[in-house]
């Protein structure tokens, strides 16, 4: 308190009214009161006009005790850009945790030096109305660039709003050398700056740069690269914008097929559909071993589904990869078994194909009993035993849906990707046992029998 009266008696005399300094401040109060002495010594008006705010009269939390730490670090390198943090209209609501995350990131591009980009980033439109975890990842992402990079990218059509698709740009462009970025920017397609469409190409890029770096030049050829876009209402989830990106002339059928999967999958789980973008890439983007992969945040089969010797599996193939945007980070043998299965039932809603029918997926697993000897397979080096995880999850799930009935199955996987969506945790046979309690005598067979 010394400190701050004896740079601006005001605010001093501010804290000393407010009831938790009168009671003798503790833990998160006394780091709060620790950042703002030094407050003063950069912004005398930064000090009296945060000080004023009302989250700050009530009693400081953890999060709003950090944020004051790291707004206290960004004055002490610009005092201008302390004040235009302090300006933004969310800043006086209280902070968010996203929010903190945005502030520690304009600090380590203001302790840089940078308070030029740090002011840029202040200004883009997405950031003035609160902070998405999608924006902090995308502060995040620029402010561990190069200043120029950053400060070129900041002025491109892209960046105007804010996209999962964009974020995921930012993901692959953040992990790229100065050189490699430069080179890239330089490409016909590119050179005018990144468009919205753009980018939903080169969110596609990293997984494909790793299993075949060849395609990345033709990706990134305007004249052979294709971006066909769809948006859809859905009754949960709102909008959701759905890609396919192509380097050859597909078929009509795949969009189509691909808003029937997301609308039956959010119908299916009752749950609104995790991301407002779905990302679809028909290119040999994968390990050579398989035909369809998904990547978190996109998804890529081979051409062969759209053009070639596996169409007849298309609506199958397209189903289970986007059921993956709700069953994935779990052990194997849940994810691919649920993907499946929704996947059959996706189909079963379309054209009445039996659930329990999968003619490309129906591989076999002869050499293992159970889902524990799975697991235990899964962990010795040199075993490929990856393809019985369809095979036993989806004998497990499509058991518990003949054996519990419609009904009672979809709630217990809604109870399932609940436990599966906890921070830090994925689910296991736990997590199973836990959401089909009336079904255990049936899963220990499956997971521990034969």
């Amino acid at each position: 308190m010394i400190h701050i009266a004896a740079r601006s008696d005001a605010p001093a005399r501010a804290l000393l009214d407010m009831a938790w300094v009168a009671d003798g401040p503790s833990g998160d109060e006394t780091f709060a009161l620790q950042s703002l002495r030094y407050l003063p010594n950069a912004s005398e008006d930064t000090a009296e006009t945060l000080i004023n705010m009302e989250w700050i009269e009530d009693g400081v939390s953890d999060i709003e005790a950090r944020f004051l730490h790291l707004l206290t670090l960004i004055a002490e390198s610009d005092a201008a850009v302390a004040e235009s943090v302090i300006a933004l209209p969310w800043v006086a609501d209280g902070i968010l945790d996203s929010e903190r995350g945005v502030i520690s990131n304009l600090s380590r591009i203001a302790d840089d030096g940078n308070a030029d980009l740090a002011e840029s980033v202040i200004a883009l439109p997405w950031l003035a109305d609160g902070i998405t975890d999608s924006e902090r990842r995308a502060v995040a992402r620029l402010s561990r660039m190069d200043a120029d990079a950053a400060a070129r990218l900041i002025d491109m059509p892209f960046l105007e709003t804010l996209e999962a698709a964009d974020v995921a740009a930012l993901d692959y462009l953040s992990g790229l050398t100065t050189i490699q970025l430069s080179d890239m920017l330089s490409r016909p397609m590119l050179k005018d700056g990144i468009t919205d469409d753009e980018a939903q190409i080169i969110s596609m890029l990293y997984q494909t740069f790793k299993y075949a770096p060849d395609r990345v030049d033709r990706l990134l050829d305007p004249d052979k690269t294709t971006v066909e876009r769809r948006t859809v209402d859905l009754p949960l989830a709102g909008e959701v914008d759905l890609v396919i990106v192509r380097t050859y002339l597909g078929v009509k059928r795949s969009m189509d097929l691909l808003e029937n999967a997301v609308r039956e999958l959010e119908n299916l789980m009752g749950e609104p559909f995790p991301t407002r973008y779905v990302g679809l890439l028909f290119e040999n983007a994968f390990n050579p071993l398989v035909t369809g992969s998904h990547f978190g945040t996109f998804m890529a089969l081979s051409p062969e589904y759209e053009t070639g010797a596996f169409s007849r599996a298309l609506p199958h193939a397209i189903a289970h990869e986007t059921a993956h945007y709700y069953w994935i980070w779990n052990d194997y043998w849940i994810d691919e078994g649920m993907a499946e299965l929704m996947a059959s039932a996706i189909e079963n809603r379309r054209v009445g194909t039996p659930i329990n029918l999968i003619d490309v997926t129906d591989v076999r697993c002869e050499f293992i009993r159970n889902i524990k000897e799975l697991e235990e397979l899964a962990t010795k080096p040199g075993e490929d035993a990856f393809r019985c995880n369809y095979a036993f999850g989806r004998g497990l799930f499509v058991s518990l849906l003949r054996t519990l009935g419609e009904d009672a199955f979809w709630e217990g996987a809604r109870r399932l990707y609940a436990a599966a969506r906890k921070p830090g945790t994925g689910a296991g046979i736990d997590e199973v046992y836990q959401a089909f309690p009336e079904a255990g005598i049936l899963i220990k067979r499956w997971y521990e029998g034969r």
